[in-house]
C-alpha cells in the first residue's frame, strides 16, 4: 500500500513505548501509548531507508487549530498577542499569508500587525463547525484532517512528512499524535497510499547542566512514537528519525550538548528499544548533536528556491515556492513570491540535476510564511501539480 521502496526491519527485540504528555515547560507527567511495553505491543517490524532509493519529503505543520470554541490559552503559540477575539459559532485562521482551501478566514483591512480588523468571508461548501469526512476541519484534533492532508502528501509523490511540532509547547502534542495516527490507520485500512512519518522540533532546547531539558526532549520523542504504528514510522537504518529546526534554544557552548543528547538518548532507548538519528544542519553537528543527515533550512525564502548542503554523505536538497510574511506583518520583508510556479519548477530541476539522492519541500503547509504547496484558495493546486510531476522526474533519474 506504501510505493515507497525500503528494505525491510525487524529489530531483534521488540521496540516498546511510553506514552508521555509534554509539559508546557519543563516537566512532564507520563501516560501510556498504545505501542508500548505496558500494553503489550510486540510488532515493530516496519520499512527502513537504506539510502538505496529517492526519497522526497516535506514539512507537515501539525499544530493549526480552526476551532473558535478552543479556549485561547490552548491555542499554539504562533498566534501573536493582540489577535483579536473571536466568536464561538466562527472558524478562524491565525495571520495567513495564503488560505487554504475550504475556510472561513480573516483579512486585513486595517490596522499594523499588533491591531488588526477584519472581515469574513465564508465559502459555502465548508462547515462553521465539527467535521466530517468530505470537508475535514482545518484542526489537529480532527483525523479525518489527518487523513486528507496525508493523502494529499502521499498523491503529491511524497514519501515522507516531518511532522512539525514544539516539544516545549505540550498544549495539543498528545491530540496532534494520536489524530495523526488515526488517520494513518484509516488510509491503511481503506488499502490507500499515505507517507511514512517522523517528528520534526521546532524549537528545541538543551543545556549540559539542565538534565530536566534533556529528559523533556526525551519524553517528546517517545510521546510521537508511542502514538503511531511503527508500520507509518520513516527510519533510516533502523532508526526513527528526529528532525530539528533551529539552534536559538541552545544554551550550552560549542561542542557541549554531547552529554545532554546522550542522556536523552538513554532515556529514548530505554523506553523504546532503539535510538534515534537525528535530521540537522551542521550548525547542530557543531553543538555535538551527532546529525545522520544534514539539511539547510531557507530554501522558500532564497532567491533560487533552492538549497545544498557540501562536504557531508548524506544530505537533504531542499526546494521552495515562495517566501511572504506580509500577510502576517505589513512590515515585513516579502521574498520570492509565490505569484507563479516558475521559480519552483527551476529549483525543481537545479535539485534533480544535482543527482542527490534526497529531497526536502519546503514546506507543505506552513501558511504563515506562505512556503506552502498544499491547496490554497490563491493559488489552487497548481504547486501539488508541480511536485508531483518533479517528484516522479526526480525518481525515474536516479533508477
Amino acid at each position: 500500500m506504501n510505493s515507497l521502496t525500503m528494505k525491510p526491519h525487524t529489530p531483534m527485540m521488540p521496540r516498546m513505548f511510553l506514552f508521555a504528555i509534554l509539559a508546557c515547560q519543563l516537566s512532564a507527567f507520563a501516560q501510556n501509548g498504545p505501542y508500548c511495553r505496558s500494553s503489550g505491543w510486540q510488532d515493530y517490524s516496519g520499512p527502513d531507508y537504506k539510502y538505496d532509493s529517492p526519497l522526497v519529503m516535506t514539512y507537515f505543520f501539525s499544530w493549526y487549530d480552526a476551532t473558535a470554541a478552543t479556549p485561547r490559552s490552548q491555542i499554539d503559540r504562533q498566534i501573536e498577542p493582540g489577535y483579536p477575539p473571536v466568536d464561538s459559532n466562527q472558524i478562524y485562521y491565525d495571520y495567513l499569508s495564503v488560505h487554504p482551501q475550504e475556510c472561513l478566514h480573516y483579512q486585513r483591512v486595517s490596522g499594523s500587525a499588533s491591531r488588526l480588523t477584519y472581515k469574513t468571508r465564508r465559502l459555502a461548501d465548508f462547515p462553521a463547525q465539527g467535521s466530517s469526512q468530505s470537508a475535514p476541519l482545518l484542526s489537529f484534533k480532527d483525523p479525518y484532517w489527518h487523513r486528507r492532508e496525508m493523502a494529499r502528501i502521499k498523491d503529491a509523490g511524497i514519501d515522507v512528512a516531518l511532522t512539525v511540532f514544539r516539544s516545549l509547547n505540550s498544549e495539543g502534542a498528545n491530540a496532534t499524535a494520536s489524530n495523526l495516527g488515526q488517520g494513518l490507520n484509516m488510509l491503511y485500512t481503506e488499502g490507500r497510499r499515505y507517507p511514512l512519518v517522523c517528528m520534526y522540533d521546532d524549537v528545541l532546547k538543551l543545556s549540559d547542566t539542565d538534565n530536566a531539558l534533556s529528559d523533556a526532549f526525551a519524553d517528546t520523542v517517545i510521546a510521537f512514537f508511542s502514538n503511531i504504528h511503527p508500520r507509518f514510522w520513516f527510519r533510516i537504518n533502523g532508526h526513527p528519525v528526529v528532525g530539528l529546526y533551529g539552534t536559538r534554544y541552545l544554551v550550552s557552548p560549542a561542542h557541549a550538548l554531547g552529554d545532554s543528547i546522550r542522556r536523552a538518548q538513554e532515556r529514548i532507548r530505554s523506553e523504546l528499544n532503539t535510538e534515534v538519528v537525528f535530521y540537522g544542519t551542521e550548525t547542530h553537528a557543531g553543538r555535538g548533536i551527532p546529525v545522520e543527515v544534514y539539511h539547510r533550512w531557507g530554501a522558500a525564502a532564497t532567491k533560487s528556491g533552492l538549497t545544498k548542503v557540501s562536504g557531508v554523505s548524506h544530505y537533504a536538497t531542499s526546494v521552495g515556492p515562495g517566501y511572504d510574511i506580509h500577510g502576517a506583518n505589513k512590515n515585513s520583508r516579502r521574498t520570492g513570491s509565490k505569484y507563479n510556479t516558475a521559480r519552483y519548477d527551476s529549483a525543481w530541476r537545479q535539485a534533480i540535476s544535482l543527482r542527490n539522492r534526497i529531497i526536502a519541500v519546503e514546506t507543505w503547509n506552513e501558511y504563515i510564511e506562505s512556503t506552502s504547496i498544499a491547496p490554497t484558495l490563491e493559488y489552487g493546486s497548481m504547486y501539488v501539480s508541480v511536485t508531483k510531476t518533479r517528484s516522479a522526474a526526480f525518481k525515474r533519474s536516479l533508477r
